[in-house]
């Protein structure tokens, strides 16, 4: 497994976006699957928003 660290601010977000490898494809998740996919990954709050 590859060690997942998430910022909890992106629970917050109703749906969540990330590039699918190619630089041109997004993957779109609703929050409950992003939720499902980072079960095991480590939580805390680290980004700030300005």
């Amino acid at each position: 497994g590859l060690d997942t660290v998430l910022d909890d601010s992106l629970a917050e977000q109703p749906d969540i976006y990330f590039e699918g490898g190619d630089h041109e494809a997004l993957v779109h998740v609703s929050s409950e699957q992003f939720q499902e996919l980072m079960a095991d990954a480590e939580h805390g709050r680290f980004s700030h928003h300005s």
